[in-house]
């Protein structure tokens, strides 16, 4: 169904909602300035990316749409480069969080929510650094 998954045997009746946002794109990493010499020139990369947000609906209407569940999940492959100093081809990046929302204005643009998070694999914001931890967080939307 466009809104959803929905049983066949139950007509009008959505089990879940599975939003999956795929992508596949080029990366190019020009490197200008660096200390070593052996760290400067271009690395190109293919990225293949899949992104969802599953909202869990309870039959509780106090609960509904309260609780979400994030997946993130990056590979990229160096298929062409002038770096020499580079010691993996691949980089692998997951992130996942469970959330509950506290607090969401009536006109969706404004809300609080309290996570459990998930992060394992190297960080493409961070320089590829390689991480794994779990995280209780806060996040607000204004």
């Amino acid at each position: 169904a466009e809104d959803g998954i929905r049983d066949y045997k139950v007509t009008g009746v959505q089990t879940c909602a599975l939003p999956i946002s795929p992508y596949v794109g080029f990366e190019n990493e020009h490197r200008i300035k660096t200390k070593e010499e052996s760290s400067s020139g271009n690395i190109y990369r293919a990225l293949f990316r899949v992104t969802s947000t599953v909202t869990l609906l309870p039959k509780n209407e106090k609960l509904k749409g309260k609780f979400e569940f994030n997946f993130d999940w990056q590979y990229r492959n160096n298929f062409s480069e002038s770096v020499s100093d580079l010691t993996t081809k691949e980089h692998k990046y997951l992130t996942t969080s469970f959330n509950y929302t506290f607090f969401s204005a009536d006109d969706g643009k404004k809300s609080a929510k309290i996570g459990f998070d998930y992060t394992n694999g190297e960080n493409p914001t961070k320089n590829f650094e390689q991480q794994s931890f779990y995280a209780v967080s806060l996040k607000v939307k204004l």
